[in-house]
């Protein structure tokens, strides 16, 4: 499901260096910050267009100042529950993510490479303790790797990380455009997406034009010793069929189009888009004809899409709601209707002090293009990847002298009950070194995708080193 993926990053090194030669810096037309973008961390939240301090302009002295980051992460993580036959219970883990920028005259590149090496094992088993390459989770891959012109009408082509979703708490649901690896359920990966796009701003409006060539998928679990292995472990589903993947065509391009206006104290989006769902839409079970072997085959249904968006700033407060109403062929797979998708919510920012600083959000979330419930409807099988319904979720955020930092995470489905919680503890030696430690815990009811990860409550550990 990934080999296009992984043959791209073959020649990614050469991408770099052909980009280190051909930009260098110089000062790009400035343009409106991103609705519902991080704020300095003040009592009183300023507006979200609020212009940022321009940089000053590198002096010509003939120099090609390419802007170079490197980033190490180890990291392991550990479920000391019972989980299912042939899972995995213990990750190893270690990344290396290079990024390279930089601008000359009036073109700007950047590239960001993924490195991922990774061991898992049943380390609890006395039948098996030891370790094998998880093959989910290692990975070299394209995160970025993109040319951009400003001029009057900006562009910029190849693989662009394309936000225009405002909410928070894993809830962006005008993010239609993004990509993500899902191969960890709870800590997904942004990944860029191959594509052209223009815009152009003119006294507080933005317009934005997006092509997408040929449909790209998320990367989504496919190995059923991984705990987030979503497809039916009946003995009776022997294997996972990924001819339902796109395959690159034209005709299986995507397109949008969004317009925006930057206010004082907010800022509103109008869009409207041709794509399809990044995660299964459904998954189809059905008998390969060669060997008689049942298969679990997920489907990525196309669609129409109307959406908005609104930032605005009341006070400390920052209030944030999107929504868009997706339209699906009837011919499509019978567990995805066409529906509403919407989230709204506010987020509260305190300063203590100079060195202490909090954030509190909370949200309300829906999705009606599916059933809540594990349901089989002919052939198929409603998508494991979505919570759909009505859930709620929230979030607290502490950072004290300027080294520690705590994170909560909740989210919680009002039909079932359901629960996904996470905490996650940092300390910051320097600006090289943090160390973190995190815990989830997954509650699921009958009959929900949830169910099936109701024992994977894990630990896990990390260091982050920053060159």
């Amino acid at each position: 499901m990934h080999n296009r993926v992984r043959s791209v990053a073959r020649v990614v090194l050469a991408c770099l260096v052909l980009l280190c030669g051909a930009v260098a810096p110089a000062a790009a037309r400035a343009q409106p910050p991103a609705q519902g973008a991080e704020t300095p961390s003040e009592e009183e939240v300023p507006a979200p267009s609020q212009a940022v301090a321009a940089a000053p302009e590198a002096k010509s002295s003939g120099r090609k100042p390419i802007a170079l980051a490197q980033e190490f992460r180890l990291s392991t993580a550990l479920w000391p529950g019972s989980v299912a036959s042939g899972v995995d219970r213990f990750w190893g883990e270690i990344e290396y993510r290079p990024r390279v920028t930089g601008t000359r005259s009036r073109v700007s590149g950047a590239a960001e490479l993924l490195f991922r090496a990774s061991l898992s094992g049943l380390a609890l088993s006395p039948d098996d303790s030891s370790l094998r390459i998880q093959s989910d989770r290692q990975t070299a891959m394209i995160k970025q790797l993109s040319v951009s012109v400003h001029a009057p009408v900006d562009f910029a082509i190849g693989w662009q990380m394309l936000s225009w979703g405002h909410a928070t708490d894993g809830v962006r649901v005008l993010d239609v455009f993004q990509r993500q690896d899902l191969t960890d359920r709870l800590r997904p990966e942004p990944l860029g997406i191959p594509a052209v796009s223009a815009s152009f701003g003119n006294r507080g409006w933005d317009t934005e034009v997006v092509w997408v060539p040929s449909a790209l998928t998320d990367r989504i679990p496919v190995s059923p010793s991984n705990v987030w292995y979503a497809f039916p472990r009946s003995a009776t589903v022997a294997e996972v069929d990924d001819s339902g993947v796109p395959e690159f065509s034209l005709s299986h391009g995507e397109a949008g189009i969004r317009v925006s206006r930057y206010g004082q104290h907010g800022d509103i989006a109008l869009m409207a888009a041709r794509t399809r769902d990044r995660v299964p839409s459904a998954l189809e079970l059905r008998r390969d004809a060669s060997s008689g072997v049942l298969q679990a085959r997920p489907v990525f249904e196309p669609y129409w899409l109307v959406g908005a968006s609104a930032v605005r700033t009341a006070g400390s407060y920052l209030l944030r709601a999107e929504a868009l109403r997706a339209t699906y062929s009837e011919a499509g797979s019978a567990p995805v209707k066409s529906g509403i998708r919407a989230v709204a919510g506010v987020e509260r920012r305190i300063s203590a002090s100079t060195d202490s600083h909090y954030t509190f959000i909370a949200q309300y979330a829906m999705d009606t293009t599916g059933s809540e419930q594990i349901a089989q409807d002919g052939a198929f099988l409603s998508s494991p990847f979505r919570v759909y319904g009505h859930a709620l979720t929230a979030s607290a955020t502490a950072a004290w002298r300027r080294q520690y930092q705590l994170e909560t995470r909740l989210m919680r489905g009002l039909e079932h009950g359901s629960t996904v919680a996470s905490t996650k503890l940092s300390y910051t030696r320097n600006d090289h070194l943090t160390i973190w430690v995190a815990a989830d815990q997954v509650g699921g009811r009958a009959g929900t995708w949830l169910e099936r990860l109701d024992a994977a409550d894990r630990i896990l550990v990390g260091v982050n080193v920053n060159r």
